[in-house]
C-alpha cells in the first residue's frame, strides 16, 4: 500500500506534467527582454543563459545560469511588472516552463507546493546575495 505522501507526490507530478511546456531555445535567443512581461519560470534542462542589463551603452552580464537551475525575471514574474533584465541563451538549450497562473493553481490545489516554492525562493535569494558580493 502506498503512503499518503507518495500518492500526493504522484498527483502533483501528474498535474505538473500537464502544465509544463517543453521549450527548445536556439543560441542567442532573447528569452526575457527588459521592459517586457515575464510570465514563466524556466528550468534549464540543457544549456546555459546569461542575465544582463544594458547600462552606459554596454551589456553588463549579471549572472550565468546553467543546467539544473531555474531562470526568470523574478520581480516581473511575481509582481506582473516589466522585466528589469534580459535573459539570453548562450547555446542551444532546452527548457521546461510553467506559467504563473498554472503555478498558482498547483499551490491552491496542493498547499504542500509552498514548501517547494520556499526552497526556490531561498536558492534564488542566496544567489542574488552572492551576485551582490561579487559586484562589490
Amino acid at each position: 500500500m502506498k503512503s499518503d505522501n507518495k500518492i500526493l507526490l504522484e498527483m502533483i507530478e501528474q498535474q505538473l506534467e500537464k502544465m509544463l511546456l517543453a521549450v527548445p531555445v536556439p543560441k542567442c535567443t532573447q528569452l526575457v527582454k527588459e521592459g517586457e512581461p515575464c510570465d514563466y519560470i524556466y528550468f534549464i534542462n540543457k544549456g546555459a543563459f546569461r542575465s544582463y542589463r544594458e547600462m552606459y551603452g554596454k551589456d553588463i552580464t549579471t549572472w550565468i545560469s546553467t543546467e539544473n537551475e531555474f531562470i526568470t525575471a523574478i520581480s516581473a514574474y511575481f509582481q506582473k511588472a516589466p522585466a528589469l533584465k534580459n535573459v539570453e541563451a548562450l547555446e542551444d538549450s532546452f527548457l521546461l516552463a510553467i506559467h504563473r497562473d498554472d503555478l498558482q493553481v498547483l499551490i491552491r490545489k496542493y498547499p504542500e507546493m509552498n514548501n517547494v516554492l520556499r526552497i526556490f525562493y531561498e536558492e534564488y535569494y542566496m544567489a542574488a546575495e552572492e551576485r551582490a558580493y561579487v559586484a562589490r
